[in-house]
């Protein structure tokens, strides 16, 4: 039941839903009622009102582009699922309980729709791809870039682009200041994936800088 209702928010998004499992084990491990300590997060995909205030400005997209998707469709037309409504005050908590789970599902796809435009814009604007080229052995191959995009979208979920690109711009420096001292290997897509192996991995470069233990479990976390 699980993955299928995962499947069925990927399919109506344009995600694959094992890219949101790993996200949602951090998020809550799982737990439908889940509440943070704050009170502030709650529900399988651990909203806030500041993340659905984020994903506010692609809703009319959304509108746009669920029409004639089946996923959509169906996924609209569970009990208790509708577009967030922002005027009301503790929107997180009343969505995170029964019957509307799917709810808390949805609105974390819309936010990663959202974060994903924001990931983009910052790729243009920092030239991500060409630096990480400039420090690696060859181009990146499109399915490269968008298993890089798709990482960065997860990652963005709970630290925000800002946060995730700060430590991205950190890290392409350490590592092109390596490369100078001829003392680091060429960069790879795979440093910025599942590094537990892999000293000169992003994981390991928060670790060691003490960067954000989120964006470290959840990298540990994705397969």
């Amino acid at each position: 039941l699980v993955r299928l209702s995962v499947s069925l928010v990927g399919k109506c998004l344009g995600f694959e839903g094992r890219d949101l499992f790993p996200l949602i084990d951090q998020e809550s491990g799982f737990f439908l009622n889940a509440v943070n300590s704050s009170g502030e997060d709650a529900g399988i995909a651990q909203m806030t009102s500041i993340g659905l205030a984020d994903f506010n400005d692609y809703l009319p997209t959304f509108e746009v582009e669920r029409i004639g998707n089946a996923a959509c469709d169906a996924l609209l037309a569970i009990e208790g699922v509708a577009r967030p409504d922002l005027s009301k005050p503790h929107v997180c908590s009343s969505i995170a309980m029964p019957p509307s789970p799917m709810q808390n599902l949805l609105n974390m796809g819309l936010l990663l729709k959202a974060n994903r435009r924001y990931v983009l814009d910052y790729i243009e604007r920092d030239q991500i791809f060409k630096k990480m080229e400039q420090l690696g052995s060859s181009p990146l191959s499109q399915a490269q870039k968008e298993a890089l995009v798709t990482n960065f979208t997860l990652m963005a979920y709970n630290a925000g682009a800002p946060g995730v690109f700060e430590a991205v711009a950190k890290y392409l420096e350490f590592r092109h200041e390596e490369q100078k001292q001829n003392r680091g290997p060429l960069l790879t897509p795979q440093d910025f994936s599942v590094t537990f192996n892999n000293p000169m991995g992003f994981s390991e470069y928060l670790r060691k800088q003490n960067i954000s233990r989120y964006l470290r479990n959840l990298l540990h976390k994705k397969v």
